[in-house]
């Protein structure tokens, strides 16, 4: 188990509660449809890392099958844009490595 940090967890669950209480406000206005979707998954996020850090039993509870869903498709996108920008960094640190050998000739 993790070291416990307590103003860690609780500015965990202030943030968790903060983001339930913006999603509320976009409800389910198609406007906004996307900024809920993202302060929804947010949360989801912040809620598995307080349970890890504290072995919490805090729960999220969405209305419809849709939300689940959304939160699946943001955790790949999330995977996705992680590996994208790792797979950039390195062929960044590769062509400057390559670079200063062809420099060195």
């Amino acid at each position: 188990m993790m070291e416990q940090d307590g103003e860690g967890i609780k500015s965990l669950d202030t943030a968790i509660k903060d983001l339930i209480d913006l999603g509320k406000v976009f409800g389910n206005k198609f406007e906004l449809q996307t900024l809920g979707t993202v302060v929804q998954s947010t949360a989801c996020f912040l809620t598995i890392a307080a349970n890890t850090l504290d072995q919490g039993q805090r729960q999220l509870n969405f209305s419809n099958k849709e939300d689940w869903k959304n939160l699946i498709n943001n955790i790949n996108r999330f995977f996705y844009a992680h590996v994208h920008t790792a797979i950039e960094v390195e062929l960044i640190d590769f062509s400057k490595k390559r670079i200063s050998k062809l420099s060195q000739h």
